[in-house]
């Protein structure tokens, strides 16, 4: 499958003499006592080759190259998405690294004797190996605040923008970038064409690193995903064939329905469309083999609504997808401009912008400008957040969560919760950083990694590029948001390519609703059974009781049942798939190998 460096995991032994494999012809380079083995697709290959003279050479080729040239600093010069491992024998040393936003996934577990990785997070597991309480803790809470841990005390994942040293049974760790804003235009206008050209120029390098597979784009018919369409039928593109194109659709709840949009785009032309209607929606039709292949719990709930997508796509004799993932955290919402104005006290402006914002939440404009009130410490502020409290609570309908006291205490989760929590007083582009680099975001590229290898293709994602998300960083925050338009310098940069319902929408379709009436309607018999068998394994913990009765509610009445209560529900019950599925496999190994797990 793509995306894997081999079909059993790489091992480096202080014991025998090291192998390292890959799955892919071009993954393997090999000069003298140097051997490196990537799962690797370089972008800005023009600039690098002329550096290196490595013309015609294969990324894992240039990866070697590289190292000869700058050693362990060669990270630094590489441009795309990578993770590789490089195997010196004249040093005895293994050196590996991630690239800057973590889209190929890396992880690892090694002692003294020696070290194991693969980008596949199941080809490392054993069964003797022990649940991090940590993990599950932050997974029930809807969050990821590790970003060098997994699920497993053994195994840990290299993060982003880092690189890994193994020698004399030793690991050392490096950052070795660190995202900071790129110096922009200082009008308006310029910063808005200075976004399309690198957005453009994004598009093209993505796509034309995909020339090695038949590659395809998802459409949804949001910003995202229709800006990269149209970046690509656009009359001066360089793509000459249709694009295909893939789009799910709901036939009986036209307030789902996103065709409307989708249709919009494919009406300009250069696109051969597919649709998949997902009226039946069941979302744990697939949740036990999407969360097995991932090898551990993720916080995606609609990720196996993509799956017969992502299967007509396979049947297509598609090899790589575009996605959108991630436009909303690179070009960024711009709502940190609402706490620079607090800080440079300029609340009448500020209320006007609370208008336009809050109506994008749903939520009446005195509830958020009294929780910026509160958070920036004005007088009666603390007052204005507890009536906001209150109100939030009854509109809520109750936890956002389900942990068990005790153990959300052995956990240590209030900590972990605190030491994450923002800084009031950060202006929109800190806001911005700590979104980009959060963990999550490596755990969503992980969890997409994982779904595309399992439909045997890679996904590709044009806003997550260096440059471009470097440029989006500095962008001011008037360039994002005015009136409750967010995100409005790729509006404005964009308007030429877009068609004008795509380009002023301000929704997204919330997938909420079809989950929630999913689980009801399709999945309830399972899902009784699950927090019925799984009671003895959940209730270390979430708080049993409290789940059934929220889960009966939700299935007499999933209209009536808020996102958020849907999500814990959710995660509660993905949690008892893999624990279930964990059971079962181990139980099937012990049988027979005649160890317990």
């Amino acid at each position: 499958m793509p995306g894997l460096f081999g079909a059993v995991p790489c091992e480096i032994s202080l014991k025998r003499k090291p192998e390292l494999c890959c799955d892919k012809a071009s993954g393997v380079a090999s000069a003298g006592p140097v051997t490196v083995a990537a799962d690797a697709v370089l972008h800005d290959r023009g600039r690098i080759d002329a550096q290196l003279g490595s013309h015609g050479y294969t990324d894992a080729q240039v990866i070697l190259f590289a190292w000869r040239r700058w050693g362990p600093e060669c990270v630094e010069h590489l441009e795309g998405e990578f993770a590789f491992a490089l195997w010196d024998a004249r040093s005895h040393s293994l050196f590996c690294a991630r690239d800057r936003f973590g889209i190929r996934p890396f992880y690892y577990r090694g002692d003294k004797d020696g070290l194991l990785f693969a980008s596949n997070l199941g080809k490392l597991q054993r069964p003797s190996d022990s649940v991090r309480d940590a993990a599950v803790a932050q997974f029930l809470a809807g969050t990821v605040f590790d970003d060098d841990s997994t699920f497993f005390c053994e195994i840990a994942r290299l993060p982003a923008a880092h690189s890994l040293l193994f020698r004399h049974g030793e690991i050392t760790l490096r950052r070795y970038w660190q995202l900071r804003p790129a110096e922009v235009p200082g009008s308006a206008e310029e910063r808005a064409e200075e976004f399309r050209h690198l957005f453009l120029q994004a598009v093209q390098e993505v796509t034309s690193d995909s020339s090695r597979a038949k590659t395809g784009a998802l459409l949804s018919g949001g910003l995202d995903s229709s800006s990269i369409v149209c970046a690509l039928t656009a009359p001066d593109a360089a793509q000459t064939r249709p694009v295909r194109t893939y789009s799910l659709a709901f036939s009986s709840k036209p307030e789902w329905d996103e065709r409307s949009y989708v249709n919009a785009v494919l009406h300009k032309g250069g696109c051969e469309s597919s649709i998949y209607l997902a009226d039946g929606y069941a979302p744990l039709e697939h949740l036990q083999d999407c969360v097995m292949a991932h090898g551990e719990p993720f916080l995606a709930p609609n990720l196996a609504c993509m799956q017969p997508l992502l299967g007509m796509a396979r049947a297509d004799g598609l090899g790589a997808m575009l996605d959108g993932h991630g436009g909303d955290e690179v070009v960024s919402h711009g709502y940190g401009l609402l706490d620079e104005l607090f800080m440079r006290r300029k609340y009448r402006r500020a209320w006007h912008e609370c208008e336009g914002a809050a109506a994008n939440f749903g939520q009446p404009r005195g509830l958020l400008f009294a929780a910026l009130s509160a958070r920036h410490g004005l007088p009666g502020g603390r007052l204005a957040a507890r009536l906001m409290m209150r109100r939030g609570e009854t509109f809520g309908g109750g936890r956002a969560n389900f942990i068990a006291p005790q153990f959300a205490r052995e956990a240590q989760l209030a900590a972990l919760q605190s030491a994450a929590r923002r800084n009031p007083r950060a202006g929109e582009a800190e806001q911005h950083i700590r979104s980009l680099t959060a963990p999550i975001q490596t755990h969503a590229f992980e969890v997409m990694a994982s779904s595309y290898a399992r439909n045997g293709m890679v996904g590709r994602y044009p806003f997550w590029t260096r440059k471009l998300v470097e440029f989006c960083v500095g962008v001011p925050a008037q360039d994002k948001l005015s009136a409750g338009c967010s995100r409005l310098i790729m509006r404005r940069a964009l308007k030429d390519l877009l068609p004008s319902a795509v380009r002023n929408r301000r929704d997204k379709l919330n997938f909420g609703p079809a989950l929630a009436e999913g689980m009801a309607r399709r999945d309830g018999e399972r899902i009784d059974a699950l927090l019925v068998d799984g009671e003895d394994a959940l209730g270390d913990y979430v708080d049993l009781p409290e789940v059934q009765s929220a889960w009966q509610h939700m299935r007499s009445c999933p209209d009536d049942t808020p996102g958020h209560r849907v999500q814990a529900i959710w995660r509660v019950v993905a949690l008892a798939t893999w624990l279930q599925a964990r059971g079962a496999n181990a139980a099937s190994r012990e049988r027979a190998t005649g160890y317990a797990a």
